[in-house]
């Protein structure tokens, strides 16, 4: 909510995920602003997905927010769950431009 009335500017909050990133050690040089950092990449913490077993976890975690304000309170209108929005099971609507 902080974001949306007060920065408006930004756009809506994104969230990115990154794989193949060092799990002990996951940036090797700070820089002045979040691009500017230099991450350090470890093949081997991305290897697991080639796997048809890490193919079924990644998809799990995509899926995760389909299911809505479960046990796990994965998504709700609040912020007490992982996720923000509708928290009715199903899919989210898709967003044609930036598919």
């Amino acid at each position: 909510d902080l974001l949306r009335n007060h920065f408006a500017i930004f756009g809506a909050p994104t969230t990115s995920v990154a794989w193949g990133i060092d799990e002990e050690e996951p940036i090797e040089e700070w820089g002045a602003s979040r691009d500017a950092d230099v991450a350090r990449l470890s093949p081997a913490s991305a290897a697991g997905l080639a796997s048809p077993q890490g193919q079924l976890e990644l998809l799990s975690l995509c899926r995760a927010a389909d299911r809505g304000n479960d046990a796990q309170a994965t998504r709700c209108a609040s912020r007490s769950c992982l996720i923000r929005g509708r928290g009715l099971a199903g899919q989210c609507p898709a967003k044609d431009d930036v598919l």
